[in-house]
């Protein structure tokens, strides 16, 4: 071997020997990025992480007053969904309560502010203050607390079990319009979400009632609304109808005293021929009330009766045509969409 190839021979020789010195340890495959122990300590890294977090995350955000301000700002976006989903049990009647209630509400709560908490165990009471109608209200929540999360976050939920509700009494129907809603009023009082105003009315074909206004502020309220339906136009046409239906009737009938008629005819001469009856003058409708019935008032008719007469003293035979004049009222009965007349005369009821 040459000089010249020694010497190339020691110099690579001693690069690949100060490589090996001063260069950095490989490293160990069990730590490479990706490797199962890498991935089992950044999994107890985040355990670890998560655990810390539990009593945060329970403190500031599944907190009985987070559920409280949740509840309260449903309420306030009209989102009765959300806002039932925070009690502990709704009555399933409460579904006749939408997102429409509260749409339709004169005011819904504004300026949410939670003002006090206290926590004894597993339940709590949230006192929170919000602005309804221009008027600043203090609102007392109960809360309870359910299993938590996968075993880690609180779950709270409103109680529901001593809640505000609407007794309303409408004489002759089973419902009423609270917002807008039609609910059943024959099965007890209507509960409902609060803070939140509410116009409680009654609006039928035949019937309807002056809305009135109710500020549902708090738990433990029972609010008695009585509404006092009134007569609509289309009653009064349909009493006028069914009037007039009457009188057509009776003057269909050949005889001196039509049956079941307010109005005839009386005379001691012999008839020789069918009277014949013509409605001249139809009553005018107005309603009114009496007592718990609903009746015409008294109103003036006219009907024209013509046949022919023998005078029984003289034998003269003449022709008759009269007009009969009468005051006419009645007894209005309705049922469903049927309506129908009793009429009365001189403090009789005649067969309707």
């Amino acid at each position: 071997m040459t000089d010249r190839a020694r010497t190339r021979g020691s110099r690579t020789g001693a690069r690949a020997r100060g490589n090996r010195t001063v260069g950095r340890p490989a490293a160990s495959p069990e730590w490479l990025p990706g490797s199962p122990r890498t991935l089992l300590v950044a999994a107890l890294v985040l355990v670890v992480l998560a655990a810390a977090s539990v009593p945060v995350l329970n403190i500031a955000v599944y907190s009985p007053a987070r559920t409280v301000e949740q509840y309260l700002h449903a309420v306030a976006d009209a989102d009765a969904g959300r806002a039932l989903g925070l009690l502990d049990a709704p009555n399933a009647q409460w579904r006749t309560l939408t997102d429409e209630a509260l749409q339709n509400a004169p005011s819904l709560p504004q300026d949410i502010r939670i003002a006090h908490t206290e926590v004894d165990g597993d339940t709590a009471t949230v006192t929170a203050r919000a602005n309804l109608a221009n008027s600043t209200q203090e609102l007392t929540f109960d809360l309870v607390r359910l299993p938590a999360t996968w075993g880690l976050w609180n779950r709270w939920v409103i109680r529901a079990d001593d809640w505000p509700h609407l007794d309303i009494a409408v004489d002759g129907s089973g419902t009423a319009e609270v917002n807008g809603v039609t609910v059943p009023v024959t099965d007890g009082p209507v509960p409902v979400l609060f803070p939140a105003s509410y116009n409680v009315g009654f609006s039928g074909d035949y019937f309807r009632a002056d809305a009135v206004h109710v500020d549902v502020t708090g738990p433990a309220q029972t609010h008695e609304v009585t509404l006092e339906p009134e007569p609509t136009d289309a009653l009064r046409d349909a009493v006028d109808e069914a009037v007039r239906a009457h009188l057509d009737g009776c003057a269909e009938q050949k005889v001196l005293m039509p049956t079941g008629c307010t109005f005839g005819y009386e005379t001691e001469n012999e008839i020789l021929e069918d009277p014949t009856w013509t409605v001249e003058e139809y009553p005018a409708v107005t309603l009114e009330e009496s007592g718990s019935d609903l009746r015409m008032k008294p109103a003036e008719a006219a009907l024209t009766v013509r046949t022919r007469e023998r005078d029984i003293v003289t034998a003269h035979a003449f022709d008759i045509e009269e007009e009969i004049r009468f005051s006419m009222t009645a007894t209005v009965l309705v049922d469903g969409t049927a309506v129908r007349i009793v009429p009365s005369q001189a403090g009789k009821t005649l067969a309707g």
